[in-house]
């Protein structure tokens, strides 16, 4: 028995170029809480973003963001792999005086250094409550994943903090623990469950293991070739395919 269903967003429950089916969303939801059976997304976006996407189904959904560093359920954190003060302070002091913006993502808000009125707005667009600072003790909140915009040299990492992602003049980084396994192990845990029996869709190599450990997984049409070849089973809806195993499940 499926006892939790876990989804990527970005071409997975967002396949492609396409939106979020907002008009089977509700019905999935439905099913599945039918059958007490949560729901969560394991993303690298931001929960504020997620707030946007899923609008007033939000709250019925567990959100593990920005790689699997926090997840938040109903607007409470249920799970937290923060990245060290000292290694917040080490990228605020590194680039402090280079030509490049850093910005430090809390939860429900962001610290930004170094930005452009252009990228302050449209960070402020994307993410919302985003706080232009001067200063390493303007960042008051605990810091999840940090982006550094432009060009620069290599630098030393931190010895706790991973590069998640690297892409035309921008790099993510979040604590060196951080992924989505880890988070959804351990939210499996913390309810009991198991992974054998987690019912998993992505579609990239940060899902890889995740398809690896999951009692079953999806990827999607789309998803990389070396990820594509790890199961099966595949599909272009994921919804669609909820709705039709959840109503398996019923019978």
């Amino acid at each position: 028995m499926t006892k939790f269903v876990v989804s990527d967003v970005d071409g997975t429950l967002i396949y492609k170029d396409s939106h979020l089916n907002t008009a089977r969303l509700p019905v999935m939801l439905k099913m599945l809480e039918e059958q007490s059976v949560p729901f969560a997304v394991a993303t690298g976006r931001h929960y504020r973003e997620l707030k946007k996407i899923f609008g007033q189904y939000e709250k019925e959904i567990l959100c593990i963001c920005c790689e699997g560093a926090y997840a938040v359920k109903n607007g409470a954190t249920i799970y937290a792999d923060a990245i060290e003060r000292t290694s917040v302070k080490h990228f605020f002091d590194t680039f402090k005086n280079l030509p490049v913006a850093v910005e430090f993502h809390s939860i429900n808000c962001s610290y930004i250094l170094g930005a452009s009125p252009l990228l302050l707005l449209k960070e402020n667009s994307r993410l919302g409550n985003v706080i232009k600072i001067s200063s390493a003790d303007e960042i008051k909140k605990d810091v999840f994943m940090i982006s550094v915009y432009g060009d620069f040299k290599n630098h030393t990492l931190p010895v706790d903090v991973r590069l998640c992602y690297s892409s035309y003049g921008i790099s993510e980084y979040t604590s060196k623990t951080a992924s989505k396994y880890r988070a959804v192990k351990s939210i499996c845990e913390l309810s009991g469950n198991a992974l054998s029996e987690t019912l998993f869709f992505g579609d990239g190599s940060n899902d890889a293991q995740l398809i690896r450990s999951c009692g079953i997984s999806y990827t999607t049409y789309c998803a990389d070739k070396s990820v594509f070849s790890l199961t099966d089973n595949h599909t272009r809806d994921v919804i669609g395919t909820i709705i039709r195993l959840a109503g398996a499940w019923q019978r």
